[in-house]
């Protein structure tokens, strides 16, 4: 499995490093016109995502193979929420349909440590794509994990564990998504999803900090998105 060393000043935590060699997951990269299958080594807790998300990359390669040399059909209506950079403040409602396979794409990207273009809503029970780009001005990487809320769960109290406990904080939420390794500036990747009905949460748990160095995860800052399938 090839593993791209992160960037000077951006090394994962020794404890994540360690939780890494454990574990495994694989996801699915996509640009228009090719797909291919990449190794991922994530947290501990994402492993338990490993067989479903498998089973929908599958199913959703498949697709992508038929639809090679098509880029997207359509863009869906847009809007904004508001240019806050507040935790779940902005996102758009745009979807477009990949080729003729109609698979539901929706296009995330990261930009001042703020998610654009997660809807509040995703169809529930069937395949959907996240085409996710960090588009930030400088060297940085991102990430696009999603969280199941439970038993009353909210979006304060993942951002409150991820303050009190820094990056280590991942490990106490459920995992059922993930963008795979962390992108840097510029990178892009297609997240796989197939969710029940139920309130989740995109969130980014990488430590840089613009200009270089590290400091509290992402979504201890405001790096977290709030949607629901149903």
């Amino acid at each position: 499995m090839n593993l791209e060393p992160p960037a000077p000043g951006r090394q994962p935590s020794a404890r994540r490093a360690e939780r890494d060699e454990r574990t495994g997951i694989v996801s699915c990269r996509r640009t228009w016109g090719t797909s291919h299958l990449l190794g991922h080594r994530p947290s501990a807790a994402r492993s338990g995502a490993v067989v479903l998300a498998f089973t929908v990359v599958l199913l959703v390669g498949t697709s992508c193979s038929k639809s090679s040399d098509s880029s997207p059909s359509g863009q869906g209506g847009s809007g904004s929420t508001g240019s806050s950079a507040s935790p779940g403040s902005s996102g758009s409602t745009g979807v477009t349909t990949a080729g003729d396979n109609g698979v539901p794409t929706f296009d995330v990207f990261v930009k001042n440590f703020t998610y654009h273009g997660m809807p509040k809503t995703v169809p529930a029970n069937k395949p959907l794509l996240v085409s996710f780009s960090n588009k930030e001005s400088f060297e940085i990487q991102h990430e696009f994990v999603v969280l199941k809320l439970t038993h009353g769960q909210t979006m304060h109290d993942v951002i409150a564990d991820a303050k009190k406990k820094g990056d280590a904080a991942e490990d106490d939420w459920v995992h059922v998504a993930d963008s795979g390794d962390p992108l840097d500036t510029g990178a892009s990747t297609v997240v796989v999803m197939d969710l029940p009905p139920g309130h989740y949460l995109a969130t980014c748990w990488q430590t840089g900090k613009a200009g270089g160095g590290s400091g509290p995860p992402h979504a201890a800052i405001g790096m977290i998105r709030p949607f629901q399938a149903s």
